[in-house]
């Protein structure tokens, strides 16, 4: 499971997302929040102090390293729901282009400046090869938008292709990308 939200730079507002969906698992497993908060703060600082008081972390007023203990056990026990997690945080925040993480020629990351606000040229999206069909071809699963890609700025060629998923399928070579054109009516 990718665990790309930084739990220490998060926000108020990120933190009562995880409130929310905390509280769905809690509600739909019959769970009993002591006992999850065991879990996820086993082996750390947390471990045997204090709770979380219900009314602080609803309003976003969790400590920032215990909403990513929490995020982790989320991410381990219901990846599903910490996938709903990404997906609303990311959906709450704009995206404007000002850092981007590439992979440069020789394999390695690095950060480039952009200022543009212009919109992608392509969505990026991953389908996971889920096994064999009768003549030895691959079956894809539905493909799930991971990214943009962005034209490069000046007089260079190419494209900035940005993640904001990274399918741990992707890593391992166990699907395959695909670029889709967007059209003038999406934004």
């Amino acid at each position: 499971m990718n665990m790309d939200i930084d739990w220490m730079q998060a926000s108020q507002e990120d933190r009562k997302i995880l409130y929310h969906v905390f509280k769905a698992i809690l509600d739909r497993y019959a769970l009993k929040p002591k006992d999850v908060y065991a879990q996820a703060y086993h082996g750390s600082a947390y471990a045997n102090k204090e709770y979380e008081d219900e009314k602080n972390f609803r309003a976003g007023r969790i400590n920032k390293k215990r909403a990513s203990l929490l995020y982790q056990w989320i991410c381990s026990h219901h990846p599903i729901h910490a996938q709903e997690i990404i997906d609303k945080i990311y959906a709450q925040k704009p995206r404007p282009i000002t850092w981007t993480t590439v992979i440069d020629g020789g394999g390695a990351l690095r950060k480039v400046h952009t200022t543009t606000t212009a919109k992608p040229l392509y969505r990026v999206s991953f389908a996971r090869i889920t096994g064999k069909d009768n003549n030895g071809n691959d079956i894809l699963s539905r493909p799930r938008e991971i990214g943009e890609a962005w034209l490069r700025q000046g007089h260079h060629e190419g494209l900035i292709i940005t993640l904001d998923i990274i399918p741990t399928d992707l890593i391992n070579r166990n699907g395959v990308l695909f670029l889709v054109p967007v059209g003038d009516e999406e934004s």
